[in-house]
Protein backbone atom coordinates (compact mmCIF):
# COMPACT_ATOMS: atom_id res chain seq x y z
CA UNK A 1 0.00 0.00 0.00
CA UNK A 2 1.45 3.27 -1.01
CA UNK A 3 1.26 5.84 1.95
CA UNK A 4 0.21 9.79 0.91
CA UNK A 5 3.95 11.32 1.52
CA UNK A 6 5.19 8.38 -1.19
CA UNK A 7 1.58 9.48 -3.61
CA UNK A 8 3.12 13.10 -3.15
CA UNK A 9 7.14 12.81 -3.68
CA UNK A 10 6.06 10.47 -7.07
CA UNK A 11 3.68 13.09 -8.30
CA UNK A 12 6.97 15.97 -7.27
CA UNK A 13 9.46 13.72 -9.18
CA UNK A 14 6.90 13.46 -12.56
CA UNK A 15 7.52 17.54 -12.44
CA UNK A 16 3.48 18.00 -12.27
CA UNK A 17 1.24 18.78 -9.77
CA UNK A 18 -2.14 20.03 -9.42
CA UNK A 19 -2.88 22.39 -6.15
CA UNK A 20 -5.69 19.39 -5.71
CA UNK A 21 -3.87 16.83 -5.79
CA UNK A 22 -1.19 18.20 -3.13
CA UNK A 23 -4.38 19.40 -1.07
CA UNK A 24 -5.81 16.30 -1.02
CA UNK A 25 -2.36 14.43 -0.49
CA UNK A 26 -1.86 16.46 2.42
CA UNK A 27 -5.32 16.57 3.66
CA UNK A 28 -6.70 20.23 3.55
CA UNK A 29 -9.76 19.24 1.20
CA UNK A 30 -10.43 20.66 -1.98
CA UNK A 31 -9.83 24.10 -3.74
CA UNK A 32 -12.32 25.35 -6.21
CA UNK A 33 -9.48 26.76 -8.68
CA UNK A 34 -6.59 24.30 -9.72
CA UNK A 35 -3.11 25.66 -10.46
CA UNK A 36 -0.37 23.77 -11.83
CA UNK A 37 2.66 23.52 -10.00
CA UNK A 38 5.40 22.59 -11.95
CA UNK A 39 8.68 24.18 -11.63
CA UNK A 40 11.19 26.94 -9.28
CA UNK A 41 10.11 28.03 -5.79
CA UNK A 42 6.55 26.26 -5.19
CA UNK A 43 8.05 22.75 -6.26
CA UNK A 44 10.88 23.71 -3.59
CA UNK A 45 8.18 24.71 -1.28
CA UNK A 46 6.23 21.78 -1.73
CA UNK A 47 9.16 19.30 -1.52
CA UNK A 48 10.20 21.08 1.54
CA UNK A 49 6.55 20.43 2.52
CA UNK A 50 6.40 16.89 2.29
CA UNK A 51 10.21 16.48 4.14
CA UNK A 52 8.47 17.96 6.96
CA UNK A 53 4.92 16.02 6.54
CA UNK A 54 6.17 13.23 9.55
CA UNK A 55 3.01 12.55 11.15
CA UNK A 56 -0.91 12.85 11.11
CA UNK A 57 -0.46 15.46 14.07
CA UNK A 58 1.32 17.67 11.44
CA UNK A 59 -1.35 17.07 8.76
CA UNK A 60 -4.22 17.95 11.39
CA UNK A 61 -2.32 20.94 12.64
CA UNK A 62 -2.29 22.38 8.88
CA UNK A 63 -5.94 21.29 8.64
CA UNK A 64 -7.24 22.80 11.55
CA UNK A 65 -4.72 25.84 11.15
CA UNK A 66 -7.10 27.11 8.21
CA UNK A 67 -10.46 26.91 10.41
CA UNK A 68 -12.17 29.83 11.23
CA UNK A 69 -13.79 28.88 14.36
CA UNK A 70 -10.93 27.12 16.40
CA UNK A 71 -8.36 29.05 17.46
CA UNK A 72 -4.64 27.75 17.46
CA UNK A 73 -3.99 24.95 19.66
CA UNK A 74 -1.12 24.01 22.23
CA UNK A 75 0.35 21.16 20.96
CA UNK A 76 2.16 18.36 23.67
CA UNK A 77 0.68 20.14 26.52
CA UNK A 78 0.40 19.15 29.96
CA UNK A 79 -2.79 19.66 31.37
CA UNK A 80 -2.42 18.18 34.44
CA UNK A 81 -0.86 20.05 37.74
CA UNK A 82 0.13 16.67 39.03
CA UNK A 83 0.84 14.12 36.32
CA UNK A 84 3.41 15.07 33.45
CA UNK A 85 0.63 13.78 31.21
CA UNK A 86 0.42 15.42 27.57
CA UNK A 87 -1.99 15.98 24.86
CA UNK A 88 -1.42 15.92 21.56
CA UNK A 89 -3.18 19.05 20.75
CA UNK A 90 -4.85 21.24 23.96
CA UNK A 91 -7.30 24.44 24.32
CA UNK A 92 -7.24 25.58 27.54
CA UNK A 93 -10.37 27.46 26.80
CA UNK A 94 -12.60 26.16 26.09
CA UNK A 95 -10.95 22.85 27.72
CA UNK A 96 -10.78 20.79 24.40
CA UNK A 97 -8.16 18.01 23.82
CA UNK A 98 -7.46 15.89 20.42
CA UNK A 99 -5.92 12.75 20.41
CA UNK A 100 -4.48 11.60 17.33
CA UNK A 101 -4.03 7.99 18.28
CA UNK A 102 -1.52 6.19 15.90
CA UNK A 103 -0.46 2.49 15.84
CA UNK A 104 -3.32 0.96 16.87
CA UNK A 105 -2.66 -1.46 14.23
CA UNK A 106 0.74 -2.05 15.03
CA UNK A 107 2.41 -5.65 16.24
CA UNK A 108 5.90 -7.11 16.99
CA UNK A 109 7.45 -9.90 15.06
CA UNK A 110 5.89 -12.64 17.15
CA UNK A 111 2.32 -11.15 17.07
CA UNK A 112 1.66 -8.70 19.98
CA UNK A 113 -0.14 -5.59 20.03
CA UNK A 114 2.13 -2.53 20.26
CA UNK A 115 1.73 1.55 20.50
CA UNK A 116 -1.56 2.65 21.44
CA UNK A 117 -3.21 -1.21 21.01
CA UNK A 118 -0.85 -2.70 23.69
CA UNK A 119 -2.67 -3.68 26.58
CA UNK A 120 -0.38 -1.23 28.94
CA UNK A 121 -0.70 1.65 26.56
CA UNK A 122 -4.45 1.39 26.32
CA UNK A 123 -4.79 1.38 30.05
CA UNK A 124 -2.69 4.12 30.63
CA UNK A 125 -4.70 6.28 27.53
CA UNK A 126 -7.58 5.38 29.55
CA UNK A 127 -6.23 6.72 32.93
CA UNK A 128 -5.17 10.08 31.30
CA UNK A 129 -8.07 10.60 29.47
CA UNK A 130 -10.58 9.91 32.31
CA UNK A 131 -8.09 12.43 34.49
CA UNK A 132 -8.89 15.24 31.58
CA UNK A 133 -12.70 14.45 31.37
CA UNK A 134 -12.87 14.63 35.29
CA UNK A 135 -10.83 18.58 34.94
CA UNK A 136 -13.48 18.96 32.66
CA UNK A 137 -11.88 18.82 29.06
CA UNK A 138 -14.09 17.41 26.73
CA UNK A 139 -11.98 15.04 24.68
CA UNK A 140 -11.90 14.20 20.95
CA UNK A 141 -10.21 10.77 19.84
CA UNK A 142 -8.98 9.74 16.00
CA UNK A 143 -7.44 7.71 13.91
CA UNK A 144 -4.62 8.85 11.32
CA UNK A 145 -6.74 7.70 8.89
CA UNK A 146 -9.34 10.29 10.05
CA UNK A 147 -7.13 12.98 9.88
CA UNK A 148 -5.87 11.71 6.23
CA UNK A 149 -9.53 11.67 5.40
CA UNK A 150 -11.00 14.99 7.09
CA UNK A 151 -13.37 13.94 9.55
CA UNK A 152 -10.64 14.50 12.40
CA UNK A 153 -10.79 18.13 11.21
CA UNK A 154 -14.41 17.84 10.28
CA UNK A 155 -15.57 16.57 13.74
CA UNK A 156 -13.19 19.22 15.63
CA UNK A 157 -14.77 22.17 13.83
CA UNK A 158 -18.22 20.52 15.13
CA UNK A 159 -17.68 21.05 18.69
CA UNK A 160 -15.79 24.39 18.45
CA UNK A 161 -19.11 25.76 16.15
CA UNK A 162 -21.46 24.34 18.63
CA UNK A 163 -19.42 25.27 21.73
CA UNK A 164 -19.61 29.34 20.25
CA UNK A 165 -23.02 28.18 20.53
CA UNK A 166 -23.03 27.85 24.43
CA UNK A 167 -21.28 31.33 25.25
Amino acid sequence: MTSRRDKLEQKLDSGSLTLDEYRELMGLGEVSDPIVVSTGDDLTKIKKDVEQMSSPEDVFANQIKNEFFVPTPLRQATFHDKRQWRADFLWKQPRVIVEIDGGIWLQTETGRSKGHAHPERFIADIEKLNAATLLGYRILRFTPQMVSDGTAVKTTVRLFTALQGET
